[in-house]
């Protein structure tokens, strides 16, 4: 038996007449009884006899009712999945980005717009943009988000936006008290910034010949800490003050201005689905917060 005739005989035996089955399935009487007896001479397996004017389940017709149920249960459920994956409300999306942009940008927006999905699955992992970009390419995940461009011909790049690079240091350090730190006010200082190999690194490479770090670091968070604690000056890029964790720290543009962008990393030349492709829209609506703190600026 296919799909249609699971389906006829399944309104039939739900129902109390012909008409009726015919009405759940929006065909006439006639059709419905053709069919049946289609089903019956193809199956070799009489399903009815008709008592009385009425059609009377045979034994073997209650035998296949139960089997019949379950299957048509898990057609309706399927019909429920295909409806969801076509609308983007179910389904399982991977991202995979640099700590920072995972940690600080992702959780509120993954937070909303999981509210309008709850079906939908989510994998959200870590890494280096080197990795990053290979694992998109492989296609192990939907998406990545890395800091600068990148160069792969394997994976392509849309620009979300850019970061400002920063000094952060305590309220009581003598720099707090400047508008602006530039690289002269820097000098004789206990810089802490990011390290070798680190995302962020190539971004300030031109700086670091200049200036010389006591302290280098894979995370903001860890140079903010340390700013917290001692005489440092953090220089990092403004994402980490999005939250409140760090508002106790003073916070200074470094000039002369140095972006740093973000960057969607997509798969290239192969088909996305609709749950990666709102996920990157409703990303890219969501940055409007960060825009208007002044802590993230739009893509030109």
């Amino acid at each position: 038996m296919n799909a249609r005739q699971l389906e006829v005989f399944h309104a039939i035996m739900s129902s109390s007449s012909l008409t009726q089955a015919a009405r759940m399935l929006n065909v006439s009487q006639p059709a419905i009884s053709a069919f049946l007896k289609h089903t019956e001479d193809q199956t070799g397996v009489r399903l009815f006899h008709r008592i009385s004017g009425r059609l009377v389940p045979t034994p073997e017709a209650e035998q296949l009712f139960p089997e019949v149920d379950r299957i048509i249960g898990q057609l309706g459920i399927l019909d429920r999945v295909t409806q969801d994956l076509r609308t983007g409300k179910a389904g399982f999306l991977s991202v995979i980005g640099n700590a920072t942009l995972i940690n600080v940008l992702l959780p509120d927006f993954v937070a909303r717009f999981h509210a309008n999905r709850p079906d939908v699955r989510l994998r959200l992992e870590t890494a280096y943009s080197r990795q990053i970009f290979d694992r998109v390419a492989r296609r192990e995940f939907d998406l990545g988000l890395v800091y600068g461009a990148g160069q792969d011909a394997q994976v392509g790049t849309k620009q979300l936006g850019s970061l400002q690079l920063v000094c952060a240091m305590r309220p009581d350090h003598p720099l707090a008290r400047l508008k602006k730190v530039g690289l002269k006010d820097l000098a004789g200082q206990k810089l802490v910034t990011y390290g070798p190999k680190t995302p962020l690194r190539p971004n300030i490479e031109d700086i670091m010949t200049t200036l010389d770090a006591v302290v280098e670091v894979s995370l903001p968070n860890t140079a903010c800490l340390l700013a917290r604690a001692g005489p440092y000056v953090a220089l990092i890029d403004s994402l980490i003050f999005q939250g409140a964790e760090f508002s106790d720290l003073a916070v200074k543009p470094f000039v002369p201005a140095n972006r740093i962008e973000i960057n969607l990393v997509i798969p290239k030349d192969r088909p996305r689905s609709k749950l990666s492709l709102d996920f990157e829209a409703e990303l890219i609506s969501g940055l409007d917060e960060g825009f208007r703190k002044g802590l993230i600026f739009a893509a030109k």
